[in-house]
């Protein structure tokens, strides 16, 4: 928790003091109302109230006593509804800190322990989760006001009237402190339980709505129904369960404080005079309307814990990932290699992996070249491409950029950064959000920015170009999610035409030509070849790598050069 909202937490514990003061003096002044009420020869006992008739006849003070009453009421309620308020705000400021710092943690962990998260258990950590913790935040913070206020509450009622308060009291608490003990495992795993049920409903609804041409195509829809029927039903049992554990005390001790009062009420009418006896009741139901919900809310914060422990678990895991958080800095100067790009002796294992993935790859690269990599999958083409752009660090040996060593400690540590922004690459499985075919182009750039002839110019190269031009919305035309609105060749040349957009001079395209015909993939060949780019192309069609300066083969970890 950061120092600002430290200084906030401790705003809300002074509200929280403030509010228990100001209930006690509601419940204080109401003994002497009621007192009055039944008797108003007493006002002569109470000095303020005896001076108050120095301005009012006797028998119409009852109305300022009323409305002074009246007041501190309102005040008392204006200062919890501050409390509620503030509570409410603070805790929602943490949550979204907690958030933010967990989405950043995740852009910013390494890219080796990214490829072994699971994104379901994301999604569900920075949106479900994080909702869960934050109300947690908000019954921690409650559960201290409502023990300020009950503290406040019950010294009054301890000074007005011992005896009831104290066999209330013990009552009240050992209900509840049996309900701790039957209910603590339960809520505990009923919590857990919610938490993994989320996680299952997002990893199903990601693989159904990703598989769902094969599943209309193999008519499986009753089996994902049902996975997701039986996930979903016990997710709504659990909750719907838990939810009644906390929620139900209240509406039993309401019942047995109603019954409580009427037989407490026959005991007292028996031996004391009828205004004696309707000042203590009435304390005593002013004081069970202020103290029960309190008392409730204790319960209810606690089972909420207890409920969203997981959660916050969960949660905390991402936010206190070990990460060194970068920021996009203004105005980084990209850093190109004049010359070459060297592996000197570099192998890659995965962690808790003894097989090597790349085996000992002495490799130097001319800048300017064309490099052509083939070789079967699971060879470690993309391991290699990963350590190429600086996404993984080799296990052993090292990569020179001219003479600097890229991951050395003893150079700047924002090498990797600038020679990184020199890189475009296009993947397998490229990203085509659901916008405009220009906020594709330009993806994550600020539109203020968008420089609408270089977006064309990237087109013309990508041979996008023309169907946008004759599109009825040119660059606007929406492409649909995933680019539902464009053929799989409309949509590769997309992604090719962002890469160009960036203007690096390293491009790496690892099978982004598969969609297209040979003859439009040879015209984007040789306009990029024209761009003075170093390009790496993994591809496995020999008409691709045709042109190539040089042909990597991988197999097994192995790297052979054919020129």
């Amino acid at each position: 928790i950061t120092l600002k909202r430290k200084r906030q937490l401790f705003a809300l514990f002074l509200l929280m003091i403030i509010s228990s003061i100001a209930a006690m003096l509601n419940l204080g002044l109401i003994v002497p109302f009621l007192a009055i009420i039944s008797d108003t020869n007493k006002i002569s006992s109470i000095p303020i109230l005896k001076y108050l008739t120095n301005f009012y006849d006797i028998n119409n003070i009852l109305l300022p006593i009323a409305f002074i009453f009246s007041l501190t009421t309102i005040l008392s309620v204006l200062i919890r509804l501050l409390t509620l308020w503030f509570t409410n705000k603070l805790a929602a400021g943490i949550g979204s800190d907690l958030s933010c710092k967990g989405f950043n943690n995740i852009l910013n962990q390494d890219y080796e322990d990214f490829i072994y998260e699971n994104s379901s258990n994301v999604i569900n950590a920075l949106t479900g989760a994080i909702n869960k913790a934050v109300n947690y935040l908000r019954y921690l913070l409650e559960i201290f006001a409502s023990l300020i206020i009950i503290i406040g509450l019950s010294f009054s009622l301890l000074v007005i009237e011992p005896n009831i308060f104290l066999g209330t009291i013990l009552l009240i608490f050992s209900f509840y402190f049996l309900l701790l003990i039957f209910t603590k495992n339960y809520l505990r795993n009923s919590g857990k339980i919610i938490n993994d049920k989320t996680i299952e409903l997002i990893k199903l609804t990601q693989e159904s709505t990703g598989a769902i041409i094969n599943i209309k195509l193999d008519n499986k829809f009753t089996f994902f129904e049902e996975l997701y029927r039986s996930s979903e039903t016990e997710l709504r049992q659990k909750i719907a369960l838990s939810n009644f554990l906390s929620q139900f005390p209240r509406l039993v001790l309401e019942g047995l404080a109603i019954i409580f009062i009427i037989f407490l009420a026959l005991f007292i009418s028996r031996d004391n005079a009828e205004s004696f006896a309707l000042g203590k009741l009435g304390i005593l139901a002013f004081a069970a309307q202020k103290i029960l919900p309190e008392i409730q809310k204790l319960y209810l914060g606690w089972s909420q814990l207890e409920i969203n422990k997981s959660s916050v678990i969960e949660v905390l895991r991402i936010v206190e990932k070990n990460t060194n958080t970068k920021k996009t800095i203004q105005n980084l100067i990209k850093f190109y290699p004049k010359r070459i790009i060297k592996f000197e002796n570099v192998s890659y294992s995965y962690p808790n992996a003894n097989l090597k993935v790349l085996k000992n790859i002495d490799l130097q690269i001319n800048i300017g070249e064309k490099i052509g990599i083939i070789g079967k999958s699971g060879s470690g083409k993309s391991t290699f491409l990963n350590i190429l752009m600086a996404l993984l660090k080799p296990t052993s040996g090292n990569i020179y950029l001219d003479n600097l060593c890229l991951h050395s400690i003893n150079e700047k540590s924002d090498l990797v950064q600038k020679y990184q922004l020199s890189i475009s690459y296009v993947p397998q499985n490229y990203l085509i959000i659901d916008g405009t075919v220009l906020e594709n182009i330009a993806y994550g750039q600020n539109p203020k920015n968008y420089d609408i002839d270089r977006i064309l110019w990237a087109a013309e190269v990508a041979q996008i170009k023309d169907f946008i031009i004759n599109s009825d919305l040119g660059l606007n035309m929406l492409v649909g999610e995933k680019g539902i609105n464009l053929s799989g060749g409309q949509r590769q040349r997309i992604a090719l035409a962002r890469a160009i957009y960036k203007g690096s001079q390293i491009l790496i395209l690892d099978e982004a030509t598969s969609s297209l015909d040979t003859n439009t993939e040879e015209i984007i060949f040789k306009n990029l070849y024209n761009l003075n780019t170093t390009t790496f192309i993994v591809s496995h069609r020999n008409s691709t790598l045709k042109s190539c300066d040089t042909i990597l083969k991988i197999e097994n970890g192995i790297l052979k050069i054919n020129n």
